[in-house]
């Protein structure tokens, strides 16, 4: 499935407060022209109402249940999701008599569940059991599952989410994301890359795959690693490496706020490669930097960047005596400088 662009979302953002204030079939019917435009509709919409659910449930317990409405639509065809929710007026059986939901809440729950019925249940990322994210070049993104852990992919990164009553299996097939996992110990959480396992056991943590090697960084909690060794157990503060080999080297030393600076949206080198900065460029700007030889490519570089401005990183290349820099189109050469 594609990415919702942040236009998209915002959109949703605004439909979701027009709807509070007007209730008019108009409006009603505009609101169901715009989600027959395009699945994203439906998908930003949904983010948008379940997070508004999420924040305001403590005040408001007796809420109406977005998922179950969801649920009711998925069973019932497009005219009969239709036929019931519009005009968008409160039914008495979905709340309770003690403490009714208030008509604001009711009339949001009901847009997602109308929008959710008419695109169809399967599309819908947020409740499927199977779904793929992905982000673009500069892209990130926050994806909350059903169980209510959430995904970070940074930029250029892919998963595909499997979930069951067995596990909750998430494949990293390209990238770098972060994982905030919900406890369920009756299905374990798991990052699947390649022939390797990263198992939380209820944590937050870091995984960065890359073409050598996959970086595991553990922020809170702790995880396992396993591979066909004996399975490596990472704390808060390590990280460990999975090489090509299917070996897994430790490091109980780790800089993890440098594994994790791209939450911040930095780019941080610590005695890093020309090779290394410039893989990391390449993943944040259309730019594209390629080192003309070895003997470059192994000078180090320490600094930190903005990955909204991968330029300045360029610039501050640009600045170093032993470098030459050749540009040609979006792809920028560098060279040693020989005289």
């Amino acid at each position: 499935m594609e990415t919702v662009p942040t236009k998209i979302q915002e959109q949703a953002l605004q439909w979701l407060l027009r709807l509070e204030e007007d209730e008019s079939t108009q409006c009603r019917k505009a609101f169901l022209e715009w989600c027959e435009q395009s699945r994203d509709h439906v998908q930003a919409f949904l983010e948008v109402t379940v997070l508004d659910r999420q924040l305001n449930e403590i005040d408001l317990p007796e809420a109406v249940d977005i998922e179950a409405l969801i649920e009711d639509c998925r069973k019932s065809s497009a005219a009969a999701a239709v036929a019931n929710i519009l005009p968008l007026e409160p039914r008495p059986q979905m709340h309770t008599s003690r403490s009714p939901a208030p008509r604001r809440r009711l009339g949001w729950a009901m847009a997602a569940s109308l929008a959710v019925g008419l695109v169809g249940y399967a599309s819908f990322t947020l409740i499927s059991g199977n779904s793929d994210y992905r982000t673009q070049i500069g892209e990130q993104r926050s994806v909350k599952l059903t169980d209510g852990s959430v995904i970070h992919l940074n930029t250029r990164s892919q998963v595909k989410v499997h979930y069951s009553d067995e596990g909750r299996d998430i494949d990293l097939l390209e990238g770098e994301a972060f994982f905030v996992v919900a406890r369920d110990p009756d299905r374990p959480f798991r990052v699947l890359v390649g022939d390797a396992t990263v198992q939380a056991l209820g944590t937050q943590f870091n995984v960065y795959r890359q073409d050598a090697r996959t970086t595991v960084s553990v922020v809170e909690g702790k995880v396992q690693v396993a591979t066909d060794a004996i399975p490596v157990p990472l704390v808060q503060g390590e990280t460990a490496q999975l090489l090509k080999d299917r070996s897994v080297v430790k490091n109980e030393t780790a800089e993890i706020a440098q594994a994790t600076a791209w939450r911040q949206r930095q780019l941080d080198f610590r005695r890093a490669t020309l090779f290394e900065v410039a893989r990391e460029f390449n993943r944040y700007s259309t730019t594209r930097i390629r080192i003309a030889d070895s003997q470059i490519g192994e000078r180090r570089l320490n600094g930190v960047f903005d990955a909204d401005m991968p330029e300045q990183l360029l610039k501050f290349l640009e600045q170093r005596q032993d470098l030459r820099f050749e540009r040609t189109g979006n792809t920028v050469v560098i060279h040693a400088r020989t005289e």
